[in-house]
C-alpha cells in the first residue's frame, strides 16, 4: 500500500476464496455464487464523502469494468462480475484508490458562515500564508484563503457551519522549541455542499467533538493551544476537492502540480453584516438564529425551537 498525501492506493489480489481487502478506511468484501459470478462490495469505516476508484490491473474469465464514483453511504455495491465460462472461477488483481471529498462540487459561494470565536468578542484576523514545510517546491493551492487569529487567553472555538466531523487529530503536544506548524491538532468538518472546514491549533485533550458527530453553527468544538510565543492561535479555512486523481499523473505533471483542493473565500456574519475577511482587520462574532437554523432538518429545527441553548 502506498500513501500519496490523503489518497490511499493499494493493490489487491482476489483468487478462489472469499477475502476482504482492508485499508483502514474501506473494506472490500465479495460474495461468490455457484455459477462463479462475483459481487464486489464496499464497506466504508469512516464518515464523509469519498471519491472511490476501483479498477483491474488483471482480470481473468470476465469483462473488465471500472468504478469511479463518490460514495457517501456506509456500504454498497461496487460491481457484479459474470464469468465467460461458468465452469471456471474469476480471478483478478485490483488497483484501488480513494480520496476524501466530491470532485468540483457545486459550492454555495454566497453561504454565510459564523466566525469561530465567542459571540460578542471582537478580534483581529490575519491571513495565513502557506506552510513552507508542507508546500516546498510546489505552487500555491488554487484560490488560497486561510485565516487565523491569536488570543492572550485559551479561547473556545466554535463551528462556522453545520456539518459532519470527518477527521479529528488530537495527539500532539506543543513543541515549545520549534513551534512546528505541521504538527498541530485539528478538526475537519464536511458541509452539505461538498466543502470542508478545517480548524487547526487545538490544545491536546481539549477537542469536544468526535468522528461522525453533527455540529451546528456556533457550537463549541474545542479550545485552542499556545502555538506561537505566549499566544493562543487558531487557523481556519474552507475548501473543496479539485483533483482526486493525483496517482494517475506523470512525473512531469507532478512537477507543476499545485494541490488537490481549492479554497473558498467565505462570507462571514459580523457586526457590519455579511462580509468577506480583510487582512489585519477586526471583526466581532455575531449569530443570527436564522443562520443557525438554515441547514437544519425538520426534526432538528423542531428541537431547536423547543430548546435553542442545546444548539
Amino acid at each position: 500500500m502506498i500513501r500519496i498525501g490523503s489518497i490511499i492506493f493499494f493493490l489487491s489480489i482476489f483468487l478462489l476464496t472469499d477475502t476482504i481487502c482492508q485499508s483502514g478506511f474501506f473494506d472490500f468484501p465479495h460474495t461468490k455464487k455457484s455459477d462463479h459470478s462475483i459481487s464486489i462490495l464496499y464497506q466504508k469505516r469512516v464518515p464523509g464523502s469519498y471519491y472511490l476508484v476501483y479498477e483491474f490491473s488483471e482480470l481473468n474469465n470476465a469483462t473488465p469494468k471500472k468504478f469511479r464514483k463518490v460514495v457517501t453511504e456506509k456500504s454498497g455495491t461496487v460491481m457484479n462480475l459474470k464469468p465467460w465460462n461458468a465452469t471456471k472461477p474469476i480471478t483478478y488483481v485490483t488497483n484501488t484508490a480513494f480520496v476524501r471529498g466530491i470532485p468540483n462540487p457545486a459550492v454555495d459561494s454566497l453561504f454565510i458562515y459564523a466566525l469561530p470565536w465567542k459571540q460578542g468578542k471582537s478580534t483581529e484576523i490575519f491571513k495565513v500564508g502557506m506552510d513552507p514545510q508542507k508546500y516546498t517546491g510546489r505552487k500555491e493551492p488554487i484560490n488560497w484563503h486561510s485565516y487565523g487569529y491569536s488570543s492572550a487567553s485559551q479561547d473556545t472555538v466554535y463551528s462556522m457551519r453545520k456539518g459532519v466531523v470527518v477527521q479529528v487529530v488530537d495527539r500532539f503536544q506543543l513543541d515549545t522549541t520549534s513551534h512546528q506548524l505541521s504538527r498541530q491538532n485539528f478538526i475537519i468538518v464536511e458541509h452539505t455542499d461538498g466543502t470542508f472546514a478545517k480548524y487547526k491549533g487545538f490544545e491536546n485533550g481539549e477537542i469536544f467533538v468526535s468522528l461522525g458527530m453533527t455540529v451546528f453553527p456556533h457550537m463549541p468544538i474545542g479550545r485552542i493551544g499556545i502555538t506561537s510565543k505566549d499566544d493562543y492561535v487558531l487557523e481556519f479555512s474552507v475548501y473543496s476537492l479539485y483533483d482526486p486523481l493525483i496517482y494517475e499523473k506523470s512525473p512531469d505533471e507532478l512537477k507543476n502540480y499545485t494541490y488537490r483542493y481549492k479554497y473558498v473565500e467565505p462570507f462571514f456574519l459580523t457586526e457590519h453584516g455579511y462580509s468577506m475577511i480583510h487582512n489585519k482587520a477586526r471583526y466581532e462574532s455575531c449569530m443570527d438564529p436564522k443562520i443557525k437554523a438554515k441547514e437544519m432538518t425538520r426534526k432538528e429545527l423542531k428541537r431547536f425551537m423547543k430548546n435553542p441553548k442545546k444548539y
